[in-house]
């Protein structure tokens, strides 16, 4: 929920477009919110990923299982997803992003940072 206006994996690009606006675009993506929320599309036109860029500092703070994805400590935040998500994780570089397969959710950082920088949530099978 965005400032009371629902953005769904799945939705048709136009409906995204009604809610949102046309937004700044690169490729298949379209950018909100001064770049801290970006909406990928498939290639039929739906959204595929929905990813929050702001970090710790940025207008939208996304939540998870009832908790703030960017304000709680990076470590919190890995601990809840692996435990939601079966302990599944993918973790191919070593501490600055993971992967959740089954919940398909992935968070960034630049660095070792007590902060995710960003959070993306996928179709399923997004994450392999």
């Amino acid at each position: 929920m965005l400032n009371g206006i629902s953005i769904t994996l799945g939705m048709p690009q136009s409906a995204v477009e009604a809610r949102l606006g046309k937004g700044d675009s690169v490729k298949n993506r379209r950018y909100y919110f001064n770049s801290d929320l970006a909406i990928h599309y498939a290639q039929a036109g739906t959204v595929e990923y929905i990813e929050f860029l702001g970090g710790v500092d940025g207008s939208l703070k996304p939540t998870l299982y009832g908790i703030s994805a960017f304000d709680v400590p990076a470590e919190t935040l890995v601990r809840l997803l692996r435990e939601k998500d079966g302990g599944t994780m993918i973790d191919t570089e070593h501490g600055y992003s993971y992967a959740f397969p089954n919940l398909s959710v992935g968070i960034y950082r630049e660095g070792l940072a007590n902060h995710w920088a960003t959070l993306g949530i996928g179709i399923p099978g997004y994450y392999r």
